[in-house]
């Protein structure tokens, strides 16, 4: 047999080069029969993809939403010019309003004590403008408090002022005038004020008013009694008054008037007026009471006193009822009474 040369041999049909990263198809993997050879498949045509341009330009869009920008812009622009002409009209308007003689203060009532005295107050807290722009007796901005502060001010005498506006060219101001309590008549008994005189003072013991009394007359003491002033009167057991006699808040230089002072323990002298009337529904007329630090005494007529603890008024009140209506204490016989002690009640005759 002759040798087989090298153009005996049937070449196969060279296949088409695959991407390696591609998955063979499942038939691809099978056994291939040599005598069956696979032609490659002819790649597809690619679909052409249509553009249709539109007729206008491709920034259109934008302009429209900037011109629409704007519009709304100017809108708002404009409105905001509206509103502040209005506001400056309506400011114009009301300070035109203010000076005119409809809206100013032309006529004040003035009830109650110091009318006339209210009136020039008033007068003089109109007069004038606020930095030149605002009248001050226009019904609207007038000093209130001011004209309050300044009656008050004025009239010790008045615990409380009303202002009011009754239209809008008048207003109206109120007084209350303050309550006689008693009558403070100096700082001890043996030492009354020059001439006799004492001042009114109110529940919360503050002197607000000279009562002129000048009836408080030193006397000199009987040999049974002692050397105290003399601190009753038949015009204080008419007007059922009572004198008191104590220190004040502050002191009170010789000649000048304790107005607009107080007494000091205001806060006990309701106590102290409820045990005086006590006693004085119990026979003793008390015309006099004296503070002496933390105790009190109660004159009943010149010579006798009944002596008790400030701020113990009840216990003090449950023993004078146990023990005053047994004592004669109008004819001078006794010296004093002392009511200091819980349960106890001293008697000293002269």
């Amino acid at each position: 047999m002759s040798e087989r040369k090298s153009w005996d041999v049937q070449r196969k049909p060279r296949l088409p080069r695959e991407n390696p990263s591609a998955a063979a198809p499942a038939h691809e993997n099978a056994p291939r029969s040599p005598s069956r050879p696979v032609r490659a498949s002819a790649p597809k045509a690619a679909t052409p993809v249509i553009v249709r341009r539109s007729a206008r330009p491709n920034n259109e869009p934008s302009r429209r939403t900037g011109r629409l920008r704007e519009r709304r812009k100017r809108k708002r622009r404009a409105f905001r010019y509206v509103l502040l002409v209005i506001f400056i009209l309506l400011i114009a308007a009301g300070w035109y309003g203010l000076w005119l003689p409809a809206f100013r203060i032309g006529n004040v009532e003035a009830e109650g004590a110091h009318a006339a005295a209210i009136q020039q107050i008033v007068a003089s807290y109109t007069q004038g403008t606020y930095y030149h722009l605002v009248p001050r007796n226009s019904v609207f901005f007038f000093p209130r408090q001011h004209i309050r502060n300044a009656v008050l001010d004025a009239n010790p005498d008045v615990s409380a002022v009303s202002v009011t506006r009754t239209s809008f060219s008048s207003i109206a101001i109120r007084t209350v005038p303050r309550a006689e309590a008693f009558l403070w008549c100096g700082t001890a008994v043996d030492t009354p004020l020059p001439g006799g005189d004492c001042y009114e003072a109110d529940i919360e013991g503050y002197v607000f008013k000279d009562a002129g009394v000048g009836n408080v007359v030193s006397a000199s003491s009987t040999a049974s009694t002692t050397d105290t002033s003399t601190v009753s009167s038949a015009a204080d057991d008419e007007k059922g008054e009572v004198r008191m006699f104590g220190p004040l808040t502050h002191e009170v230089a010789d000649g000048q008037s304790p107005i607009r002072a107080s007494v000091v323990t205001p806060g006990t002298i309701p106590d102290m007026l409820k045990f005086i009337a006590a006693v004085r529904e119990l026979g003793a007329p008390v015309s006099a009471y004296a503070i002496r630090g933390d105790e009190a005494d109660l004159w009943v007529g010149d010579a006798t006193r009944i002596t008790y603890v400030i701020g113990h008024e009840k216990d003090a009140a449950l023993l004078a009822e146990s023990t005053l209506p047994s004592l004669s204490l109008t004819d001078g016989s006794i010296q004093y009474v002392d009511l200091r002690f819980p349960g106890k009640a001293y008697v000293k005759p002269y």
